[in-house]
């Protein structure tokens, strides 16, 4: 595994833009300039996660993957039973069998996710490798202490930094949640870290890392992953967590010396924040960037 840990001065912006057919000059008299002050979207994510399978793996993929596609179709019928409960009432069918059923589906479901759990510290996982130890350990503890934290999902070139805030990247990002429980349908008793995001599950364990995605599953070992470590500027136009730490302000529309564009009546100011941003990716599909509100990294 390579580690890398250094401080970027690139400016972001959280603000999804669409993109331009070709590189122009932006004029005056456009009425949105972020939605066409960008080029070259570039999208963030895991791909091929079923090649990312090392050899005495493949029983518990495959069983993950039959348990996730269980669940799903749980879901699928209950969804079906109450649209069909309440079609089924119009026509008068007994309300008591309907409450029957439906509470017979949850019970399946709870229990199907409380008991179908397979047991992680059954395949040679839960030694802890010297990298976890000495660089990934470290991270996790800032991210997990950060505010807010969010999964990159786009980034693209600024075309004119006068119109983006003086950034020279946007980015698209999505809140995630931290967690120290394994995602169904894996269970243990080891100190994980667990990284969700809409459509994308990161688990850190003792020295491999677990994706899941959808119904796809890849664990990969952290000697194959690259991770770089790093400190941005980010131009925050939301509310700023408690947690960062504000070192300028910049304005939505402003010059090329910084200053104020006041040809627009709406220009306002935004905090310049710093925040940390870890970088996950590996020569097999692994693109994994997470951003967070603690960017107190050494």
């Amino acid at each position: 595994m390579n580690t890398k840990t250094k401080s970027q001065k690139t400016e972001y912006i959280t603000t999804e833009i669409k993109s331009p057919k070709r590189k122009k000059k932006l004029k005056l008299n456009e009425k949105k300039y972020s939605e066409n002050n960008s080029f070259e979207i570039k999208k963030i994510v895991s791909t091929n996660i079923n090649n990312l399978v090392p050899l005495g793996f493949e029983h518990l993929v495959l069983s993950a993957q039959k348990a996730i596609i269980i669940d799903r179709y749980i879901n699928i019928f209950f969804s079906i039973l109450v649209i069909s409960i309440a079609f089924l009432h119009l026509f008068n069918f007994p309300y008591l069998y309907s409450f029957y059923l439906l509470s017979l589906t949850v019970i399946f479901k709870i229990l199907f996710e409380t008991f179908y759990r397979i047991n992680l510290e059954t395949n040679n996982i839960e030694s802890p490798s010297s990298i976890y130890q000495e660089k990934i350990t470290p991270i996790l503890k800032i991210i997990k202490s950060s505010k807010k934290i969010w999964r990159q999902l786009t980034t693209s070139e600024v075309i004119d930094r006068k119109y983006s805030s003086g950034a020279s990247e946007f980015t698209k990002l999505e809140n995630c949640s931290v967690s120290k429980y394994a995602p169904f349908p894996f269970k243990t008793k080891l100190e994980i870290t667990t990284i969700k995001s809409s459509k994308e599950i990161v688990v850190f364990l003792p020295n491999k890392l677990l994706i899941i995605k959808g119904k796809n599953i890849g664990i990969i070992d952290y000697f194959d992953t690259f991770v770089d470590v790093k400190k941005i500027e980010f131009i925050e136009k939301n509310k700023v967590p408690k947690d960062s730490k504000i070192i300028g302000k910049t304005w939505k529309y402003r010059n090329k010396n910084g200053t104020r564009d006041r040809r627009f009546k709406n220009n306002v100011e935004y905090p310049i924040c710093i925040y940390g941003k870890l970088e996950l990716k590996s020569e097999f599909g692994l693109d994994l960037s997470i951003i967070f509100s603690n960017g107190s990294m050494s």
